[in-house]
């Protein structure tokens, strides 16, 4: 594994408060940081090196990215995937364009970490996105709905409702704020 030693150009997708604490633990241990961030307020942004203030798709940021960096990373999980894929063909990206694009998906990251040979909980399909439908013959209260990769399984009751941290299915409540998958 080859080193990156201190004074070099580390680059960060994404301006945000995590953007802002690698920028300043980078700096602090001598290296310097180029923030590709839209928002010119950005936390990141007004430590940085290089603020490349515009989107995170942009073709020149890109390419400025590649050009001056010798390793980019992501500040959260809904960088274009397709802009990591792009830079790894010139520099090192971690995490990868597979994971992040994998992490965008809830279905398919749950699938992937069930493939690993990990447990998934359960989770409402009306919270994934997915459309319901029973995989039971019925009746009963006990009701279940699977997802479209037939993966997970939930009640066939989602509805929703208003609480004090947002909206959640009615099975979780004051007494069951947690899910057991029954």
């Amino acid at each position: 594994m080859k080193h990156i030693l201190p004074d070099a150009m580390l680059g960060i997708i994404g301006g945000g408060q995590l953007g802002r604490m690698f920028t300043m633990a980078a700096r602090a241990m001598g290296y310097r940081v180029t923030v590709l961030e839209p928002d010119s307020d950005s936390p990141a942004g007004s430590l940085a090196d290089v603020h490349l203030c515009v989107p995170y798709d942009d073709p020149a940021a890109l390419e400025h990215l590649a050009n001056t960096c010798v390793a980019v990373t992501t500040e959260f999980e809904n960088v274009p995937a397709g802009c990591l894929s792009r830079l790894a063909k010139n520099i090192k990206v971690s995490p990868t364009a597979d994971a992040v694009s994998i992490a965008q998906d809830r279905i398919d990251e749950k699938a992937f970490i069930r493939a690993a040979g990990l447990g998934v909980g359960a989770a409402a399909l009306s919270m994934l996105g997915c459309g319901g439908g029973s995989d039971s013959g019925g009746g009963g209260g006990d009701e279940k709905v699977q997802d479209k990769s037939g993966l997970l399984t939930a009640p066939a009751d989602t509805s929703a409702k208003a609480t004090p941290g947002g909206i959640l299915p009615s099975y979780f409540t004051a007494d069951n704020p947690t899910f057991d998958g029954h």
